[in-house]
């Protein structure tokens, strides 16, 4: 059928901590497939618009999903595996995965 998004990335991941991830954000997912279907790169305005945790970057990259984000135009894989590091420090330093936003007090 023309126009149909392929079955989702999820299901072609073994990580599980990858599949739940993508599993929560279903536009993501759609984005991820339509990739890969037409052998296309992902941008993201930043990286962390992607992910704030580095082994899910990693795993994607592992599977070959060609990832670049606007805001690091040059970063290859590596400097994108170093950032998320850092984004994912970021994270866990705030608490904003415990419902902490940047800016709210």
């Amino acid at each position: 059928m023309p126009g149909a998004l392929p079955p989702p990335i999820s299901r072609s991941i073994d990580a599980p901590w990858v599949k739940k991830e993508l599993d929560r954000r279903p536009g993501f997912q759609a984005a991820l497939a339509r990739c890969r279907q037409q052998g296309a790169i992902l941008i993201a305005a930043r990286l962390d618009r992607i992910t704030r945790r580095a082994h899910i970057l990693s795993q994607l990259l592992e599977d070959g999903v060609s990832i670049r984000a606007a805001d690091m135009p040059g970063a290859n894989d590596l400097m994108m595996r170093i950032y998320a590091a850092m984004a994912q420090k970021e994270r866990d330093v705030h608490g904003w995965d415990r419902g902490n936003q940047p800016g709210v007090i």
